[in-house]
């Protein structure tokens, strides 16, 4: 029986946390304000922003008391969620950005416009403007960035605490439902609540990690002795190169599902292929979600052009396959042999200083665009 309880569940051990927040001033002056930032610890960073210990932005010491209003977390990277906090405080800079308005402002007289670059008639460079201020400019801001083609594609979640941003982000859902065809393929995870419900994610201290490292080391040995094949072309498998294979990501149930890192990609961009754009459903949800794209000329890819693959389903086990956690494991396991190599050869030769048995050269599939 999995006694795993449900936010245990929720943390992802292959990916420390990172996110991108929201801030709102709570100063009955400065009420429609707010700062966006990034960090690994959102509960102690807001009290570093409100003075209550050191190393605050200077930006935001006039403007204090500050609450967390939202954030966005699940990035594969701490460098991919800083340049997602860079477009989200800049995006009249952003190259990700069309020079038009975005859409939750397009769709709505009320809703602020994102600041876009606009052509100046004596120069080819464009004009940069102001970057938005307003709390209500940045929810649109981002509200349109996880429908980019940059970003639409990342496991994002959106979590928000403060209600009226909660109010304005589904005004924006239920606009953008109404008005826009299906273009880009997007699960928008959303929750609300309070900033203490997602301790669990970033107060693990590593231990959870090290417990998945043990469990990908002893998944490759079980492989490795069956001497697996790939279950897609029934062609051997190189365990002397342990980045040239995956495993099911379903790892609530012993899976063999075993394949080739691109047989693997093929099969499960086929599945993608095959599937209707808005067929899947997001894991969580306080409402239904609108799945349709932006009005955009710059749109989602088109499925024959895909390289990566998101989601898939299993051949043996018929559970969801994620193409981001199988990437995550595959990197686990290499380090995790790495490490074992290593300290094998410091136990033979005494030379804590020696070389890793392991050397590999993978492109990170997800680092931002």
């Amino acid at each position: 029986m999995d006694t795993t309880t449900e936010p245990e569940k929720d943390r992802d051990p292959l990916v420390p946390f990172y996110c991108c927040y929201l801030l709102a001033s709570t100063v009955p002056r400065y009420r429609t304000h707010g700062y966006v930032g990034s960090t690994p610890n959102p509960i102690k960073r807001l009290r570093q922003h409100n003075g209550d210990l050191t190393q605050g932005a200077k930006k935001t010491n006039k403007k204090r008391p500050w609450k967390m209003a939202m954030l966005v977390h699940g990035f594969p990277t701490k460098l991919a969620a800083l340049q997602f906090e860079w477009a989200w405080q800049n995006p009249e800079r952003s190259r990700q950005f069309n020079k038009q308005p975005t859409l939750a402002s397009s769709t709505q007289s009320n809703t602020p416009t994102t600041p876009e670059p606009v052509a100046s008639s004596t120069s080819s460079k464009p004009q940069r403007g102001r970057p938005p201020v307003l709390v209500k400019d940045k929810v649109c801001v981002v509200h349109t960035m996880v429908r980019r083609p940059s970003w639409a594609r990342w496991p994002l979640s959106v979590y928000i605490m403060d209600s009226e941003v909660l109010k304005l982000w589904l005004e924006m859902e239920c606009n953008h439902r109404n008005t826009q065809k299906s273009l880009v393929r997007r699960d928008i995870v959303m929750d609300n609540g309070a900033l203490q419900d997602l301790a669990h994610l970033f107060s693990d201290h590593g231990l959870q990690y090290k417990q998945v490292k043990a469990r990908e080391l002893d998944t490759y040995e079980h492989f490795r002795k069956a001497r697996s094949k790939c279950l897609i072309c029934n062609k051997a498998i190189d365990y002397n190169d342990p980045s040239s294979f995956l495993s099911c990501s379903n790892t609530q149930i012993d899976c063999v599902m075993i394949g080739h890192l691109g047989c693997m990609a093929t099969s499960m961009i086929s599945q993608e292929k095959s599937t209707p754009p808005n067929s899947g459903t997001a894991k969580r949800q306080t409402i239904q979600f609108s799945k349709d794209g932006y009005a955009s000329k710059d749109k989602d890819p088109a499925p024959e052009h895909l390289l990566l693959p998101t989601k898939g389903r299993c051949r043996i086990c018929s559970g969801e396959l994620d193409w981001a956690r199988m990437i995550r494991s595959m990197n686990t396991r290499r380090e995790a042999l790495a490490s074992t190599a290593e300290s094998k050869r410091d136990i033979d030769t005494g030379n804590a200083s020696s070389s890793l048995s392991f050397h590999f050269d993978l492109s990170n599939p997800f680092s931002s665009p």
